[in-house]
């Protein structure tokens, strides 16, 4: 039982930790996922919860992780990771059997399973979560509760940190379609004989309907989305990446394959004023800079902005950048680099002169390293800190005992001392009394 309990331990830590590490990095794709499955459920009406739940996802996922693996308030924990286990275990099974979802998001864009493969490995961890509940009680306590929770706010923290970062600006690792170093023009080529339509969803008195660029409702509609339509299959590619023009042509090819840098904005929900003028000066530094930059929107109605507007798939344009308003910079087709909406860069001109393979190693080499860093110091935390922190609590529970041993042995000596000092007052008294006899 003492080697199940281990491997159950380390198969629940590992498979946590690193399933809430991956979705904190794209907290934006791990919200996709949830609304993905309220849609299966026709609960759409919590999307709203979607963003927020992502969040919170992704930091209990990893404090379960990390609570098991290194032994801190596993009483606890046990019960949260067997509910946890047991709930995804019942979802991926609806997946797998009913639910129209493929792929279950469980370490985001890094690792894709199958809802099989998925359902496979929750019932793993759902024996692993019951053998860590029915041993919780043999598990020893690396610290005290004070310490323990002290341990648990540092991972707290540090996954909240990440988590925020990566949804307020860009992923700290890109593991997505679109990320730097794809040939978007080779993708477009296994796609050119696929055929597709714009249709446009509008709503009115709680019924949506699908119109084309041709037959558009009156004012009495409201606007809800855009999508293409495949019309025609052609060769099969992972990448569905398309741009039209104001009339509803597909200009892809042509815009890619313009002999200068470009730098597409993805807009798929409305940006305030500010930040419409702030992509107009950007235009005009890409310009100078001998690049051309592309509006792209996600939606029918026009951008306060005085540049042309392109219209793209609002998946494409999430994909492509999770920053609404964010920049990304294309060279011959591949995605060399990318910025938020909430950072762009001041000087294009040096940007341009830098080699792209340059700057795409530099992105790439930027995520490693923080992925590398990341995991080194998880790895000092749980392993290091543990071992000093298990040490220490031996030391303490073993001066507790001295101290209380001592006190026993305090204690029995004054008994004894009070015993004595009792049996010669009575002996002096005994004495006392035959003298007065």
């Amino acid at each position: 039982m003492r080697f199940l309990k281990g491997i159950s331990r380390i198969l629940i830590g590992v498979v946590f930790i690193v399933s809430g590490f991956l979705k904190a990095l794209d907290p934006v794709g791990t919200s996709l996922k949830i609304k993905e499955y309220l849609g299966a459920m026709n609960l759409n009406f919590l999307d709203l919860f979607a963003t927020p739940g992502a969040i919170i996802l992704c930091c209990i996922e990893f404090l379960i992780g990390i609570a098991i693996l290194k032994g801190l308030r596993i009483r606890l924990f046990s019960v949260i990771s067997l509910v946890f286990t047991l709930f995804f275990t019942v979802i991926t099974l609806c997946s797998a059997t009913f639910l129209s979802v493929k792929d279950c998001g469980c370490f985001g864009e890094a690792i894709h399973l199958t809802n099989w493969q998925t359902l496979g490995k929750n019932v793993l961890l759902l024996v692993a979560a019951v053998v860590i509940y029915s041993q919780r009680s043999s598990f020893a306590p690396i610290a005290t509760k004070f310490w323990q929770n002290i341990y648990l706010g540092a991972y707290s923290l540090f996954i909240l940190a990440t988590t925020l970062y990566s949804l307020f600006f860009l992923p700290l690792a890109d593991f997505g379609q679109f990320k730097p170093g794809t040939d978007l023009i080779a993708n477009l080529s296994e796609n050119q004989l696929k055929q597709f339509k714009t249709v446009i969803i509008y709503s009115k008195d709680g019924v949506e309907e699908e119109f084309t660029l041709d037959n558009l409702p009156d004012s009495t509609w409201s606007y809800v989305d855009t999508k293409s339509v495949l019309i025609a299959e052609g060769s099969s590619s992972n990448i569905d990446f398309s741009i039209r023009d104001n009339r509803g042509n597909t200009v892809t090819d042509s815009i890619l394959n313009l002999n200068s840098p470009l730098v597409f904005v993805s807009v798929y929900k409305n940006l305030s004023n500010k930040k419409y003028l702030e992509i107009e000066q950007m235009e005009d530094s890409v310009t100078k800079a001998g690049g051309k930059l592309f509006v792209l929107s996600a939606s029918n109605e026009k951008p306060n902005i005085s540049l042309p507007v392109y219209s793209s798939d609002h998946k494409t344009l999430l994909s492509l950048n999770r920053s609404n308003g964010g920049l990304t910079y294309v060279y011959e087709g591949i995605i060399i680099k990318k910025w938020s909406r909430r950072n762009y860069p001041t000087n294009m001109d040096n940007i341009f002169g830098q080699s792209p393979n340059i700057l795409i190693a530099d992105t790439i080499i930027q995520e490693q390293l923080f992925i590398e860093f990341s995991l080194a110091l998880l790895i000092f935390m749980v392993i290091i800190i543990r071992s000093v922190s298990k040490r220490i609590y031996k030391n303490h529970l073993k001066r507790l005992k001295s101290q209380s041993e001592a006190k026993i042995h305090n204690s029995a000596e004054m008994q004894d001392s009070t015993e004595m000092q009792d049996s010669a007052e009575m002996h002096d008294n005994a004495e006392v009394q035959n003298n007065a006899k």
